[in-house]
C-alpha cells in the first residue's frame, strides 16, 4: 500500500502552463469581459462523464490523453482547480445547469427528478429564443424538459447525431450539450484509441465489470501490472473521448459558428481508481480524485486565450457565469457566483472564491459533507455512515472526521485530523453551516419506472 501511495502522490494535480497563443495567429490582448459581451452568441456545452482532471494533459499528466483538448486550451480559459458537489452523475450534471446544490436541487440521487418549477440553464435560454439540444450519452432522463431535442443512446449514436445537428443548426441562437459516456466503467476503449496498455500483458485484469468489482470485493490490492493495465484502459477511454470533442470543435468551425460560441469543456466527476479503500469507481468518494473535475471555457473572440485560474471553483458556477456574458438575467435563488471577477482579474475577486463544498448522502441513513480550501481538504460524517455503491458491501469506509493537507499530500493518503483538532472544530462548523444554508425537501419524484430499471441494470442503484 506504500507503494501505491507514493505512485497517487506523485501523480495526482500537477499544473502545467499553456503558452497564451493560437496555433494560426495570436490571440487578441486580453479585456475585461463585460455583462452581455456576448449577446446572442451560442453555447455549445461537452461533458465528459467520469472523467478525472488530472488523467489530461492541461494538468500535467505525462501521456498524451489529451491532445484536442490541449490544443482547445490554448485559446480558451483553464479553471486549475474546479470541483464537483457530487460524485455522482445526475446530481452534478443538475447542478451545473441550475447552479444549485445537490441538496437544493433536491436531486441527490440518480433517477430523481428536477421539480419542474427550478429554472435551468437551458429553459432560461429557451425562453430567450435559444434552440436547444442535448444529445447524452448517459444520465437519460435527467432532463424531461428544456430541450426541444434530447437524445439519449450510445456514444456513438450520440456524437453522429450531434454531428448532423450541427450541420443543420437552426440560425437562431443555441444551446448545444453534448455528454459523452466512454471513461465511465466499463473502460473497453475502441482499438484504436487503446495505446496507453502493455501488448504483452497477459494477466488476470481487464475493463469489464466483472474483474473490476472482484477487485474491490476481495479488499486485496491487484499487482503493479494488473492496476496499470486497468489504467491504461481508462485512459484509452479518455482518449477517445478527446477526439470526439474534438470533431465538434471540427463540425462546428465547418458550419462557420465557432467562433460565435460559448464552448464549455467539462465533467460531471472523476474516478478513484484504487485510489481510496481499494476502489475503482466514484459514487461512494469523497475524495479530490473524483471530486476534482476539468472546467475549461473558450470564448468567441479568443479573449483572455491561455489564461489559468487557480482559485477553488465549482460546476455550479457555470450557470451564472454563462448568463452573465450573454446578459441575461440569472434566475433568483441561485448558489454559484459568476466567474467573471476571477476571469476579468479584479482586485479582491479570489477572496470570494476560498472555499467549495461537496456531498454524499443517502435518504434515510445519513450524509457527509466536504469543504476544501486552498490547502486543506475537510470530510464531515456526523453519523459515522458507510457509503453505499455498487458492488455492495462495507469496504468504502469514511472515518467521522478527516483532514488532509494539500501543501504535503495532494493524493489525500494520510489523514491529520488528530494532529489539528482546533483546524477540524472549525471546518466541522463551516460544514454544518453550509449545509444549513442548502435548502431541504420532501422526497423529489422519480424518474421513468423503464429509466429507474435501466440505472439498476448500469449499477447506478443500489437500494
Amino acid at each position: 500500500m506504500k507503494r501505491l501511495a507514493r505512485f497517487f502522490a506523485a501523480t495526482v494535480l500537477v499544473v502545467v502552463t499553456v503558452a497564451a497563443c493560437s496555433l494560426d495567429a495570436p490571440p487578441p490582448e486580453a479585456i475585461a469581459i463585460a455583462p452581455g459581451a456576448y449577446e446572442g452568441r451560442n453555447v455549445v456545452i461537452v461533458s465528459i462523464d467520469t472523467l478525472r482532471a488530472d488523467h489530461l494533459g492541461i494538468h500535467g499528466y505525462a501521456r498524451d490523453t489529451s491532445p484536442r483538448l490541449d490544443r482547445l486550451a490554448q485559446e480558451a480559459i483553464v479553471f486549475d482547480r474546479a470541483r464537483a458537489p457530487r460524485g455522482l452523475t445526475w446530481p452534478s450534471l443538475v447542478s451545473l445547469f441550475t447552479s444549485l446544490y445537490p441538496r437544493s436541487s433536491n436531486v441527490r440521487q440518480n433517477g430523481d427528478l428536477l421539480a419542474d418549477d427550478v429554472p435551468t440553464l437551458a429553459s432560461v435560454l429557451q425562453a430567450r429564443g435559444y434552440a436547444t439540444a442535448a444529445f447524452l450519452g448517459n444520465a437519460c432522463g435527467v432532463f424531461t424538459r428544456n430541450f426541444d431535442t434530447n437524445f439519449c443512446g450510445t456514444d456513438e449514436d450520440v456524437h453522429r447525431k450531434s454531428l448532423d445537428w450541427i450541420a443543420s443548426a437552426p440560425e437562431e441562437p443555441y444551446l448545444l450539450w453534448v455528454h459523452y459516456k466512454a471513461p465511465h466503467e466499463e473502460y473497453l476503449p475502441p482499438k484504436r484509441f487503446d495505446r496507453f496498455t502493455d501488448p504483452g500483458y497477459a494477466g488476470p485484469a481487464t475493463g469489464h465489470r466483472s474483474y473490476l468489482d472482484d477487485v474491490m470485493l476481495s479488499k486485496k490490492a491487484p499487482a503493479d501490472d494488473d492496476r496499470e493495465h486497468v489504467v491504461g484502459l481508462y485512459d484509452g477511454e479518455v482518449l477517445y473521448s478527446d477526439a470526439m470533442m474534438g470533431e465538434i470543435v471540427d463540425a462546428l468551425e465547418r458550419r462557420g459558428d465557432f467562433d460565435d460560441t460559448i464552448f464549455v469543456f467539462t465533467s460531471d466527476h472523476g474516478e478513484e481508481l484504487l485510489q481510496h479503500n481499494n476502489y475503482y469507481y466514484h459514487s461512494c468518494s469523497v475524495y479530490d480524485a473524483v471530486l476534482h473535475i476539468p472546467l475549461v471555457i473558450r470564448l468567441p473572440d479568443r479573449n483572455h486565450a491561455g489564461r489559468r485560474v487557480d482559485s477553488l471553483v465549482e460546476n455550479i458556477d457555470v450557470t451564472p457565469s454563462l448568463l452573465e456574458m450573454l446578459g441575461v438575467d440569472v434566475p433568483v435563488g441561485v448558489e454559484g457566483q459568476s466567474l467573471l471577477p476571477l476571469i476579468n482579474r479584479e482586485p479582491g475577486a479570489p477572496d470570494r472564491f476560498t472555499r467549495a463544498f461537496a456531498e454524499y448522502n443517502r435518504p434515510g441513513t445519513g450524509w457527509i459533507g466536504t469543504v476544501r480550501t486552498d490547502r486543506w481538504h475537510y470530510i464531515h460524517n456526523p453519523d459515522d455512515i458507510t457509503t453505499v455503491c455498487r458492488p455492495q458491501s462495507d469496504y468504502f469506509e469514511v472515518r467521522p472526521r478527516e483532514l488532509y493537507d494539500h501543501s504535503r499530500d495532494p493524493g489525500e493518503q494520510l489523514d491529520v485530523a488528530i494532529e489539528h483538532e482546533a483546524l477540524v472544530t472549525e471546518f466541522a462548523r463551516e460544514v454544518m453551516d453550509a449545509f444549513d444554508r442548502q435548502r431541504d425537501h420532501a422526497p423529489p419524484e422519480r424518474a421513468d419506472p423503464r429509466v429507474i430499471e435501466q440505472l439498476k441494470a448500469m449499477g447506478y442503484l443500489v437500494e
